[in-house]
């Protein structure tokens, strides 16, 4: 017999391990990536999800994580994460037996949800909440609870939550004795889950009947549907916490059937899985089961055994009524062993608590039934008084209806003419203020086209002092040049002209430069992208470090006024970084996406302060923003003195 008890434990250790291992490992990853950055909300819903794995295995860590998203939701003043938060605070309160605080913040949790409109967590919430009243054996409050989380929830059409609230009811049905009830709700909550295809919910609900079939005195079929509950607790690989409650169904049907041998090996496994899960709440009762088999085995030393842990156990959760239960067979076990004075102290332990328990439901059944009373009496004062009410603005009521009926004339016609006059003021208002628009949108226009025009005649300028310096001042140096060669045939100082002739090709090199800034050829003839290219080889045999990357800039569908303000913008912004950065290094990036351009010009310089400059128009910064105002774009500088400055231009083509 011990050896098929250690190889029942052996396997169910077997099936164990690898869900421990698996949760485990998820806790191990999550634990360990709130030591990188990450954002604050980020870091709560992480904390939240440590709290639903390490919940069932390790309670007094849980409580660390949900104190430490605590801290975290308090910063954020998040009012939907400190809802989830305290929802989460309830399921752990019910877990540590601490019933009343659960309640507290299940309240608060409601409270929240209902603020955030977050209806779908609120039926949540109110299922948890009849959870909490079924533990405190409170049924009406409990079913009351459930009925409005089915009321809700059938009202969103949340499939899952209509099956929860059913399974619920049908448990408050079973406690109440209704037992035909309690089975029409469980087995239409069967038909749902099973064709939604959620098999928790259907090995839920397999438990859920066998405890009524239980209460019912069906044992076969209480049996039979705790045998399945169990069996799809082990075709799941379940968590430990799901197979001993399955466990112990089994443990109560065989209990009843007097399989006392069957019934003691379940429940020695139940309890060792609630016990190393540290859940007390489940242990107790579990061990209650555990205490009554071994004294109908006659083993009154494993039941003494059993029973006593239970009392420490229930003793410190303060639940009289599990307490009440284990005094009650606890007399039994040491009836059994001799120990007759101990047997007196538990059963007279037993029968103090039980008179606590009735007073306490006498007082509460008395409390209820006057504040039923109080509410009734109310009622009919109301009632009365509505009447007596009526009775007067019956009376009164022939006596004023024509003055008010005239009054009503009156009022109609004077707020009739008022109403109209407001509205056609209302109309003239809102004439006026389109006329406004309309003036502003055109001075708007035309301060557009004036800039525009003013900005087109720069440029046109520009083109036209750099064709002159090309075609004639440079024509005039090569003629010049010429000249000079052919005195040099006629054997005139060499040195006089060797200095001339260099001077001229400086002449005429620095030409070509300001030709070149002023209108660069390679923009007209190859476009944005050509002149970028050339303006990025120019900066580099002036000594700096280039590196350029252009992206969709071969078919740019841009105006060539619009391609010299967006290399005019470039340039400055470079001519910047050699200048006045002293940069070493320059990263220049041209990407077309999306219908937008974006122009990123990077250095390496020693940056300087964006707010001092813009005061001082320095730096070209008045003429690049005006430029890329122009061009209904965005600008942002970024610059880290020592560092270097980024600047990022974007508009839309």
């Amino acid at each position: 017999m011990r050896n098929q008890v250690l190889n029942i434990l052996l396997r169910f250790a077997a099936l164990l391990l690898p869900f421990l291992a698996a949760s485990q490992t998820e806790a191990d990853n999550l634990a360990q990536s709130l030591q990188r950055p990450m954002h604050d909300t980020a870091r709560v819903r992480t904390f939240f999800r440590l709290i639903e794995i390490t919940a069932k295995n390790d309670l007094p860590l849980t409580l660390q994580y949900a104190d430490s998203a605590a801290l975290l939701c308090k910063q954020l003043k998040r009012i939907d994460l400190d809802a989830e938060l305290n929802f989460k605070y309830g399921a752990l309160y019910k877990m540590n037996s601490q019933l009343d605080k659960a309640l507290e913040v299940l309240a608060l949790s409601r409270q929240q949800f209902e603020k955030t409109g977050n209806k779908a967590r609120l039926c949540d919430v109110l299922t948890r909440t009849a959870r909490v009243y079924e533990s405190l054996g409170n049924d009406e409050k409990c079913l009351d609870f459930f009925q409005q989380s089915l009321q809700l929830s059938t009202q969103l059409q949340l499939d899952a939550q209509v099956i929860g609230a059913l399974r619920g009811i049908g448990g408050a049905y079973r406690r109440f004795h209704r037992f035909e009830e309690a089975i029409q709700m469980q087995q239409t909550a069967l038909g749902m889950a099973e064709q939604a295809k959620d098999s928790n919910e259907v090995r839920m609900i397999f438990i859920e009947l066998s405890g009524v079939y239980l209460k019912a005195g069906q044992l076969d079929s209480a049996l039979l549907f705790a045998q399945k509950g169990y069996d799809l607790a082990q075709a799941q690989r379940s968590a430990p916490f799901i197979l001993a409650n399955s466990l112990q169904t089994l443990v109560n049907a065989h209990a009843e059937k007097k399989n006392f041998e069957i019934a003691a090996q379940y429940a020695g496994q139940t309890t060792a899985i609630y016990r190393s899960l540290g859940q007390v709440e489940q242990l107790a009762p579990a061990l209650i089961w555990l205490g009554l088999i071994h004294n109908n085995q006659r083993k009154y030393r494993e039941a003494a055994t059993a029973l006593e842990e239970c009392v420490e156990l229930s003793k410190k959760a303060k639940r009289k009524r599990v307490l009440a239960s284990a005094y009650e067979q606890l007399a039994v076990a040491y009836q059994g062993q001799g120990n007759y004075q101990a047997a007196v102290e538990a059963m007279t332990e037993y029968t103090l608590l039980r008179n606590e328990i009735v007073d306490e439901d006498r007082l509460k059944l008395l409390a209820e039934m006057d504040a039923k009373y109080q509410a009734s009496e109310k009622d009919k004062a109301l009632k009365i008084s509505a009447l007596e009410i009526g009775q007067r603005k019956r009376q009164l009521g022939w006596l004023v209806a024509l003055a008010v009926s005239l009054a009503a004339l009156a009022a109609a016609v004077f707020f009739g003419l008022k109403n109209r006059m407001r509205a056609n003021q209302r109309i003239a208002e809102q004439q006026d203020a389109l006329r406004q628009q309309e003036i502003r949108q055109l001075e708007q226009a035309n301060q557009l086209t004036a800039l525009a025009a003013m900005l087109e005649g720069q440029e046109q300028e520009r083109s036209r002092i750099a064709s002159d310096l090309h075609d004639s001042l440079g024509g005039l140096l090569a003629s010049i040049k010429s000249h000079f060669n052919a005195a040099r045939q006629t054997n005139a100082e060499e040195a006089v002209f060797e200095k001339t002739n260099d001077m001229i090709d400086g002449a005429s090199t620095e030409v070509r430069r300001i030709a070149h800034n002023m209108m660069p050829r390679a923009l007209a003839l190859s476009g944005l992208k050509g002149a970028l290219e050339d303006l990025t080889q120019d900066l580099e045999r002036q000594g700096l470090s280039c590196q350029l990357e252009l992206i969709g800039l071969d078919d740019l569908p841009l105006e060539p006024a619009r391609n010299v303000m967006i290399y005019r913008i470039v340039q400055e912004l470079s001519h910047n970084a050699v200048k006045h950065a002293q940069a070493s290094h320059l990263l220049l990036q041209a990407i077309q996406h999306e219908g937008r351009l974006t122009l990123l010009v990077e250095d390496d310089g020693k940056g300087f302060d964006v707010v001092a400059a813009r005061l001082k128009k320095g730096l070209g910064l008045s003429s690049i923003e005006s430029r890329v105002q122009f061009l209904k774009g965005e600008i942002e500088w970024d610059s880290v003195d020592g560092v270097g400055t980024t600047v990022s231009v974007s508009f839309p083509l």
